[in-house]
């Protein structure tokens, strides 16, 4: 096994706040960091409090808490997630615990008739 080196340079750590938005820990070793673990690369910028932005703003999950249930989530993608798939939408309606219901599917026929 290949023998990690521990400390960070003051270059490494410029490398790791330059990239860590476009590479996930596994590319930046890959790329940048052979001598660091992947895990050693996480802690890294977990320290250093570097974050990527959130995949949903809170407007869109206000949308999707509001039109969740309604719509089926390649509707919801059509309607008003067009930079989201319908994966994406539908992992996150899981995650908010919104389910849609045969009545709720009722209530999307009388809504869109109007």
């Amino acid at each position: 096994m290949m023998k990690m080196k521990k400390v960070w340079s003051r270059e490494e750590v410029e490398i790791l706040k330059a990239n860590y938005l476009e590479y996930n820990q596994k590319e930046l070793q890959n790329r940048f960091f052979p001598d660091k673990s992947v895990v050693q690369i996480r802690n890294k910028k977990m320290s250093l409090n570097l974050k990527k932005p959130p995949v949903w703003t809170n407007s869109q999950r206000e949308l999707l808490l509001k039109y969740g249930a309604i719509y089926t989530h390649r509707e919801l993608v059509h309607k008003f997630f067009k930079d989201k798939t319908p994966t994406q939408v539908n992992d996150m309606r899981k995650h908010l615990g919104i389910r849609r219901t045969k009545n709720e599917k009722k209530i999307q026929k009388d809504f869109s008739q109007n």
